[in-house]
């Protein structure tokens, strides 16, 4: 091989190494960017996620509902919220507990589960009476569902009657239908099956079956507390999805009663934050941690870059410092 050749051989290698080396280098490079691309999606999808759990729980929350409340003063906010919605009927309040909601009552069972008591979509649905149960809760028992929420929200809080100190510490709520309070003397905790028809009979069940009905509730009891409950009596059932079990729900019989009672509870409710605050703040500390997070990310890949890009302009630094 003549001295040309080997010099134009030597220069082909160099290019070749040149080219490689670049190749690599935005190789490199690319792979930087997609990583940074990769972490940030992750970060804004989490982002995302917690928002959009912090609004399903916002629209669930007691304080959107807050100012239509009924007292026996005073209806009118009331009547406002049946205005915007006609299928608003109701107030239902469990003492001691987050459950605090008006009740509403669609043309089937599907209609509230994923709309609100205003009418609006929200995953959080709204408590609602059972279509085929009077609205005036005539009928010898009626049945109220509502969704199995965290952080205290709509009918989240029947699992609290799963302790039985809880169960014998509450033993009260209030009911409002018909323009007028009605108390609630609670009596029974339950976790059953969806598909109890024994526990979820709709309508009105006839007389000679009433007694029937109350010892299946007592012997099918987590707690059960007599209260002298009759077959001449109205019963409502509070009903929820059980969080460990597919079908399984949490049941709470009371006995709707023309007695009101007093909330023994209300002095703590009112300098509470409640659950609903906790949740808050807990979202507030995730979304923190993940700024901090995406931000220390970004920091060391920068570092990293600015690194990478110094030690490639050293290197072709030299590499023009030999051709001289």
């Amino acid at each position: 091989m003549t001295r040309r050749n080997r010099k134009r051989t030597g220069e082909g290698r160099s290019l070749s190494w040149r080219l490689g080396k670049r190749t690599v280098r935005a190789a490199d490079r690319l792979t930087n960017l997609a990583v940074v691309l990769v972490i940030l999606g992750m970060v804004l999808y989490v982002f995302y996620s917690l928002w959009d759990t912090s609004h399903i729980y916002s629209a669930a929350s007691t304080e959107v509902y807050e100012t239509y409340r009924p007292s026996e003063d005073d209806t009118e906010s009331f009547a406002e919220l049946q205005a915007i919605n006609p299928d608003v009927f109701g107030w239902l309040t469990v003492y001691g507990t987050g459950i605090d909601y008006p009740v509403t009552q669609g043309e089937n069972n599907s209609t509230y589960v994923n709309t609100d008591a205003r009418g609006d979509y929200a995953l959080s649905g709204s408590l609602f009476l059972d279509s085929e149960s009077a609205l005036d809760f005539s009928d010898f028992n009626s049945i109220i569902y509502g969704h199995h929420m965290e952080e205290g929200t709509m009918f989240g809080d029947l699992d609290l009657f799963r302790e039985e100190s809880f169960f014998q510490s509450h033993k009260y709520g209030s009911l409002f239908f018909d323009g007028q309070d009605h108390g609630l003397e609670i009596f029974a905790a339950l976790e059953v099956s969806a598909y109890d028809e024994r526990i979820y009979r709709t309508g009105d069940i006839p007389a000679a079956e009433r007694e029937t009905y109350l010892a299946y509730l007592k012997e099918n009891a987590l707690f059960y507390r007599e209260a002298g409950i009759t077959a001449e009596d109205h019963i409502v059932i509070l009903s929820t999805c059980a969080s460990d079990s597919t079908s399984g729900r949490l049941v709470l019989a009371a006995r709707i009663s023309s007695e009101t009672f007093e909330n023994p509870f209300a002095e703590d409710q009112e300098t509470d934050t409640g659950s609903g605050a906790e949740g808050k703040s807990r979202l507030s500390l995730l979304i923190l941690a993940g700024v901090l997070f995406l931000l220390a990310v970004m920091a060391v890949l920068v570092v990293r870059w600015k690194k990478r890009n110094k030690k490639s302009g050293g290197e072709n630094s030299n590499e023009r410092k030999k051709k001289k």
